[in-house]
């Protein structure tokens, strides 16, 4: 199924697009548009991805896809969350691991995906469970996060392994929703 909707993706990350547009594939029409997006404080995920959606909507005028990411570490309830960026940036591996230490080990990485024509916002999720392994830390990697995160069932990092990680799940499930047909037209 083939649908005439053009949108944009909100990223200024090429390999982000590729991937996306990859999984897509002819479901839409699919652009590129970095622009930055205020980021509400929150540990939900959920939350931050529709709120940059409803941003990027009303600064573009047609429909958008925004995703935001989340590290959560069981014992920590919540957190950090969405907010993992902002500590990585502050205090680095080291203030990582030290929240590693106050939590039970365990924890997930989670992707929502929020898209908005203007009139339908839907939400997807995708997560992987596991641990952490901070001995592989790599603070100059891109994604610091790729470096220490274990998937549950797997001895490596995220960042070594070629998977279906918790990305492609939460865009596999919007593609899956234009195939089901679950969008209809944009006019609805």
């Amino acid at each position: 199924m083939t649908s005439n909707l053009d949108a944009y993706i909100v990223t200024s990350n090429d390999d982000k697009f590729e991937t996306v547009r990859s999984i897509l594939g002819d479901q839409l029409s699919l652009d590129r548009i970095d622009i930055e997006l205020p980021e509400i404080q929150s540990t939900d995920t959920s939350r931050v991805a529709e709120y940059k959606a409803i941003e990027a909507y009303q600064r573009l005028n047609s429909p958008v896809i925004v995703d935001d990411f989340g590290l959560y570490m069981d014992g920590l309830g919540d957190f950090p969350g969405p907010l993992v960026k902002h500590l990585i940036v502050e205090t680095g591996v080291d203030g990582l691991q030290m929240l590693y230490q106050a939590s039970d080990g365990t924890g997930r990485m989670a992707c929502s995906v929020a898209f908005f024509d203007g009139n339908r916002l839907r939400l997807f999720e995708g997560e992987l469970m596991g641990t952490f392994d901070f001995d592989k830390a790599d603070p100059a990697a891109d994604m610091l996060v790729s470096t220490i995160f274990v998937p549950s069932g797997y001895e490596k990092v995220i960042g070594e392994l070629d998977i279906r990680n918790h990305r492609a799940i939460a865009y596999e499930q919007l593609s899956d929703a234009f195939i089901d047909g679950r969008f209809g037209s944009s006019d609805e």
